[in-house]
């Protein structure tokens, strides 16, 4: 059995098998947070391509803005972050040095997978904006008619390996 497979045996028997920096004991906000996050296709897709994650963490906090969030995995070759604000929700999948993700998995992922269909995005017509810094290629492809940096999705290239997937949601 994958370190995978144990992880997520693990948590359907309740167990967690992956206790969080910034987690207390029973604090059933951040438990039910955790198992929307890695019970989805973002999560698995990460998982599937990175390994299991070695550690995370979570915060949650509420201001006069409303309430935000962040939950952080380190994997072995990369890394997962979700980053909720009153006013935007930022996806992250970053492989690290030296690793690159599946494009065609990803791809996959951007075509099909529920959560990404809200960004409407033809992809045999879009066509991105493009811009490069330190060796990195980042196309940014934005959901017609919103705002451009308010809903869409980066796909980040070094080398010619993608390295970065960011989903942006203006909420």
């Amino acid at each position: 059995m994958t370190a995978a497979a144990l992880a997520f045996t693990l948590l359907l028997l309740g167990a967690d098998p992956l206790a969080c920096k910034g987690e207390k004991p029973g604090d059933k906000k951040i438990q039910t947070l955790r198992k929307t996050l890695e019970g989805g296709e973002m999560y698995k897709l990460a998982v599937a391509q990175l390994g299991a994650p070695t550690s995370c963490s979570v915060d949650w906090s509420k201001d006069a803005l409303g309430v935000s969030s962040e939950v952080h995995y380190q994997l072995p070759k990369g890394a997962l972050s979700y980053i909720n604000l009153p006013e935007q929700s930022i996806v992250t999948l970053d492989a690290g040095e030296g690793a690159a993700l599946d494009e065609a998995k990803v791809r996959d992922y951007l075509r099909n997978a529920q959560n990404a269909q809200v960004f409407r995005i033809d992809w045999k017509k879009a066509k991105p904006r493009v811009s490069e810094a330190n060796g990195v290629r980042t196309e940014a492809y934005w959901t017609p008619g919103e705002d451009e940096g308010s809903h869409g999705i980066e796909l980040s290239r070094k080398g010619g390996k993608l390295v970065t997937v960011r989903l942006t949601i203006g909420l």
